[in-house]
């Protein structure tokens, strides 16, 4: 989220929302909401959408995330 403009983020989060309503386990979808919690520091959301990579990918690069944001 290098533009600033918080209006791409929400629509960016919206998209990813409705990837996973069509398609659950799209990685594309989780691992993109995953990198835009990281990026607004959300905290809660970066551990649910972690933990649902981690349900079906082991991924070191999301567990240190996760460890990292405790």
């Amino acid at each position: 989220m290098k533009t600033g403009d918080t209006a791409y983020a929400k629509r960016s989060e919206e998209l990813y929302l409705r990837c996973l309503e069509a398609s659950p386990r799209r990685p594309e979808c989780l691992y993109g909401l995953f990198q835009l919690y990281v990026s607004a520091d959300k905290k809660e959301q970066v551990r649910l959408a972690g933990e649902e990579i981690l349900r079906y990918w082991p991924d070191e690069r999301v567990r240190e995330a996760l460890n990292g944001s405790r």
